[in-house]
C-alpha cells in the first residue's frame, strides 16, 4: 500500500487520520481553487466515510480551534461543584466528634455524621455526666461555644470539646424541717425555699441565715458563690386565750400578728346563726353584716384590714396558705359534679393553729347558704370587705368585692 500523501498545508487532515488508528485511508483528494489560490480543502475517505477538514485562508486546518474546545470541556469538568473533593458536595460525609473531657458517667457522646448544611443537635447535659461538675458548653477548634442540646449547622468535619464548670451545693438546716439541697454553677441564680415548700407545725419560717450572718427572706433569689449551709429561723405560733362577753376564745400568734383562733360568737344586735340554728353558732360562730362587724371585736382588738389578711396569707405560704389555715375537721368534701366527690378536698392541715371553719353566709332576706363548704370573713376595707376560703384546697384566697354589705359573714379579730 502506498503511503498517504497529504500536502503540508493539510496537516489538519493528517491529524484527523492520526486520531483514528482504525481508519483505513484509501486515498486523499486535493482540489485547488485556482492557480493563485492555495489548497483549502482536503477530503479523506476512511472505509467509505468522508471526513472534511476545513483549513484557514492560508490552507492551514483549524486544529487550534479543536484544542480550545477540548480545553474548555476539560476546565468545565474541573469546576464541577460536586467533585468528590468539594466539601459542599452532598455525597461528602462530614463527622462531628466530641471529647467528653473527663466525663465519668452516662452515655458517651456519639459521632454525628452529615452533609454540609445539615442541622444537627449537640449532646445535652442529660446525655452524660462528670462527678462534681456541670456541662457548660461545647467548644470547637476556633473557640466558638455552643450550648448543650443546641442546634448546630455542619460546615465540615470538626472536633468539639466539653467545657465543665464545678457544681456548688446549698444545703439547708431546717431546724425541724427538711428542705432539699440546691445545686448549681458559680454565678447561677436560684430560689431559696419558700414557706410554701415545707412546714414546721406550730412555727412560721422567718428567714434563712448563712455562716456570715447574712439573712435572706424565704423565696429569695440567691446567686451561688460556692457551697454553703443555710439555717432556717422560725417564729413560734404562740397560743393563748381572751375572755369576751361570756366566752373564752383561743388566740394564736402567727408571725407578728395575734389572731382569734376561732370565729367570733358575740351575740351583737343583728347577728345570726346560720339557718337560725344555735348549734351552728356554737360550731362556726355568728354571722354579721359589715357595719356590725366593724364594732364587734373586744377592746384592744379590731376587724382586720385587707393588708392584715394578706400578711397572714403570705406568712402561711402565699397561694398555698389555704389548706394550712383550715381546720382539720368541719369541712365538707368538694362536689365536683352531682355524681362525683373530690376525696382530696375538704379539711385542711391547720399548721399554724388558725383553725378556719366554714360558717357559710346569710342574705338580708333571711336566707342562708354555704355552711360546711364556704367560709366568708369580713375585712375593714370599703372596696373589698372580705376574704373567702372554700372546701376546694386549690391555691388562692380571693378578696370579696364590696357588692352587698348587708350580707352576713363570719368575723375574726386581730390584736391592735
Amino acid at each position: 500500500m502506498k503511503p498517504l500523501s497529504v500536502p503540508q498545508s493539510n496537516v489538519g487532515a493528517t491529524l484527523a487520520v492520526a486520531l483514528n488508528p482504525n481508519m483505513n485511508a484509501h486515498g486523499a483528494n486535493t482540489t485547488a481553487h485556482g492557480a493563485n489560490t492555495p489548497t483549502t480543502t482536503a477530503n479523506i475517505t476512511a472505509h467509505g466515510v468522508a471526513t472534511h477538514v476545513q483549513g484557514d485562508r492560508k490552507g492551514r486546518p483549524y486544529g487550534w480551534a479543536l484544542g480550545l474546545v477540548l480545553c474548555f470541556f476539560f476546565m468545565l469538568g474541573c469546576s464541577n461543584p460536586y467533585e468528590r473533593d468539594n466539601p459542599i458536595d452532598p455525597y461528602v460525609v462530614h463527622r462531628v466528634t466530641f471529647n467528653a473531657n473527663g466525663a465519668t458517667g452516662g452515655v458517651p457522646p456519639e459521632v454525628i455524621s452529615g452533609s454540609w448544611g445539615d442541622v444537627v443537635t449537640l449532646p445535652d447535659r442529660s446525655d452524660f455526666v462528670r462527678d462534681g461538675y456541670i456541662l457548660n458548653n461545647w467548644t470547637d477548634p476556633e473557640g466558638n461555644t455552643y450550648a448543650p442540646g443546641s442546634s448546630y449547622t455542619i460546615k465540615g468535619s470538626t472536633a468539639m470539646s466539653a467545657e465543665w464548670l464545678p457544681i456548688y451545693t446549698i444545703t439547708f438546716d431546717g431546724n425541724g424541717a427538711a428542705p432539699e439541697a440546691i445545686s448549681g454553677s458559680w454565678g447561677e441564680v436560684v430560689r431559696l425555699p419558700d414557706r410554701s415548700d415545707f412546714v414546721r407545725d406550730g412555727y412560721i419560717l422567718n428567714n434563712w441565715t448563712d455562716p456570715e450572718g447574712n439573712t435572706y427572706a424565704p423565696g429569695y433569689s440567691y446567686t451561688i458563690k460556692g457551697s454553703i449551709v443555710m439555717n432556717g429561723n422560725w417564729l413560734k405560733t404562740v397560743t393563748g386565750s381572751v375572755y369576751y362577753e361570756g366566752q373564752t376564745y383561743k388566740t394564736v400568734v402567727i408571725g407578728t400578728q395575734t389572731w382569734f383562733a376561732e370565729n367570733l360568737n358575740y351575740n351583737a344586735t343583728g347577728s345570726k346563726c346560720h339557718d337560725n340554728w344555735e348549734y351552728n353558732c356554737t360550731k362556726y360562730g355568728r354571722l354579721y353584716d359589715w357595719a356590725t362587724a366593724m364594732t364587734a371585736c373586744p377592746d384592744g382588738w379590731h376587724l382586720p384590714s385587707g393588708d392584715e389578711w394578706t400578711a397572714l396569707m403570705d406568712l402561711a405560704g402565699g397561694i398555698t396558705a389555704v389548706k394550712r389555715l383550715k381546720a382539720t375537721t368541719g369541712w365538707n368534701k368538694a362536689m365536683i359534679t352531682i355524681f362525683e366527690i373530690d376525696e382530696e378536698s375538704g379539711n385542711g392541715t391547720d399548721n399554724y393553729g388558725f383553725s378556719a371553719l366554714p360558717g357559710g353566709f346569710g342574705y338580708s332576706d333571711g336566707s342562708f347558704s354555704g355552711v360546711g363548704s364556704y367560709g366568708f370573713w369580713w375585712d375593714a376595707d370599703e372596696d373589698t370587705c372580705g376574704r373567702l376560703i372554700h372546701n376546694y384546697n386549690f391555691d388562692g384566697y380571693p378578696p370579696i368585692p364590696a357588692l352587698d354589705k348587708s350580707r352576713l359573714y363570719s368575723v375574726r379579730c386581730v390584736q391592735d
